[in-house]
């Protein structure tokens, strides 16, 4: 089954950002944290600053969110509120794309579907990756670093 993606902002992008957000009663709290927790030590690995955004010195947060359906199978991703720049958007929607496919979902959210807000800042005051890093790591590197 082929997973969609909806990189268009939502008619949400005005409200706060919550970091969970369930859909329907019964959602684990505690699973919820965790399967956040782990995806957004998953996106590390995948993480990646333009060169021409750190070069222009763009900076902005990027509020998207993932949708999952009952099979823990990511279904959706959405632009909540963009950064103002479109070369970090898609940035952190590839970052996010590819850490949910490498996030399993805890047990305890098994069966339900769900989704999660995630935010994620650049500054072009962050350093640059570490010299001898590539770019993104291969899907081996990452199933081999869980």
């Amino acid at each position: 089954m082929e997973r969609s993606y909806d990189h268009t902002t939502s008619d949400t992008a005005n409200q706060e950002i919550s970091p969970l957000q369930a859909t329907g009663p019964g959602i684990d709290g505690a699973g919820l944290r965790q399967y956040h927790f782990a995806l957004g030590r998953m996106a590390a690995n995948f993480r990646s600053y333009p060169s021409q955004a750190r070069e222009a010195g763009w900076d902005g947060r990027v509020a998207m969110r993932l949708t999952v359906d009952t099979g823990g199978v990511p279904q959706s991703l959405r632009l909540l509120s963009g950064s103002g720049h479109d070369i970090l958007d898609q940035a952190a929607l590839e970052m996010l794309r590819l850490a949910a496919s490498h996030t399993p979902v805890p047990d305890t959210l098994r069966g339900q579907r769900f989704e999660i807000d995630l935010a994620i800042d650049y500054s072009s005051a962050d350093p640059p990756p570490p010299a001898g890093r590539p770019g993104n790591p291969s899907d081996e590197e990452v199933v081999q670093s869980r």
